[in-house]
């Protein structure tokens, strides 16, 4: 069975504040506050870890609040990889109420020589068949071909490369032809530097990508469900009316790729992977962090009434 690596360049600790109504320009009391490790590699390894599927997540940081940010992933049982910025990991804040505002700051600087550290562990660690997942914001520092350089060392030991990316640094690893990428609709208008308006256009622009290199793009779209496109096919799959409530949306997107991985390694249906990652993508929706495994079984249980298109 692969292992799945998921690598965080700039990784966060993300302050949560939820409110009834949070008002501007007035003294704001929370009703319920969290602080917990974040950003995209550490969801797709927490969410890997409830689907009990060999994972490690490889982060960079340093500071006072990495002891705060370690100890998170220990309790969490996240097997993970260290390597070192040159500053305090970053804190990002999120005020939640009928509205989810985020706050998010630039991450510290990371060395050239730590960065060739990482493509030295890559080489010595990845084997045939084995994924790694390339995702989040770069550090202001890091050229924007670091994405694809991570694919390059990837490719060479036979693995498949997964990128979850936007603008010149997803463009630039697509010239490694990836297994698989996942824009959302904002994350599209960034790379290609457009505003899209019709579903139309979103087909289009995401199929350019499949042009440019890309394998398979799986397309988040919110409470609208997923889009897989690939040369042969457009599918899309819509969200079942589970009758949850939203909770927290951040990790949604990161838990929908993992779920798709881990389908399509376990049976090789595209299809399939569709439908359990908008199950998994729900999950977390419907959860205060990242969902449980209780959870995502709940709903995936609707999985046979999950309706996929096919548009092309």
């Amino acid at each position: 069975m692969p292992k799945i690596y998921a690598i965080s360049l700039n990784p966060a600790i993300d302050y949560v504040l939820k409110f009834k109504e949070l008002k501007l320009d007035k003294t704001n009391r929370p009703y319920q506050t969290d602080m917990y490790a974040a950003g995209k590699g550490i969801h797709i390894s927490l969410l890997l870890n409830e689907l009990e599927f060999e994972n490690e997540s490889i982060v960079f940081l340093n500071g006072h609040f990495a002891d705060f940010f370690i100890q998170d992933l220990k309790a969490n049982h996240v097997k993970y990889q260290k390597f070192s910025t040159n500053g305090e990991i970053r804190i990002n804040l999120k005020l939640i109420d009928q509205f989810q505002t985020e706050c998010s700051v630039p991450g510290p600087e990371i060395s050239a020589s730590e960065f060739e550290k990482l493509l030295a562990y890559l080489k010595e660690v990845i084997q045939p068949g084995d994924y790694v997942v390339a995702s989040g914001s770069l550090p202001s520092n890091c050229p924007t071909d670091v994405y694809q350089k991570i694919g390059i060392a990837v490719k060479q030991n036979e693995g498949h490369f997964v990128v979850d990316a936007y603008g010149e640094s997803l463009l630039q690893a697509l010239q490694t032809k990836p297994f698989l990428i996942k824009p959302n609709l904002d994350e599209l208008e960034q790379t290609f530097k457009v505003k899209i308006t019709t579903e139309k256009q979103l087909f289009e622009y995401a199929q350019k990508l499949i042009d440019l290199g890309a394998q398979n793009v799986l397309l988040s779209r919110g409470e609208k469900g997923g889009v897989l496109i690939n040369q042969h096919s457009i599918v899309t799959c819509g969200i079942y009316q589970w009758g949850k409530k939203l909770e927290n949306a951040a990790g949604a997107g990161d838990s929908m790729l993992a779920g798709f991985i881990v389908k399509y390694i376990n049976t090789s249906d595209f299809n399939e992977a569709l439908k359990f990652s908008v199950v998994c993508g729900s999950a977390t929706a419907y959860s205060s962090r990242i969902a449980s495994r209780e959870l995502i079984d709940e709903l995936n249980q609707k999985n046979h009434l999950m309706e996929t298109k096919k548009l092309v």
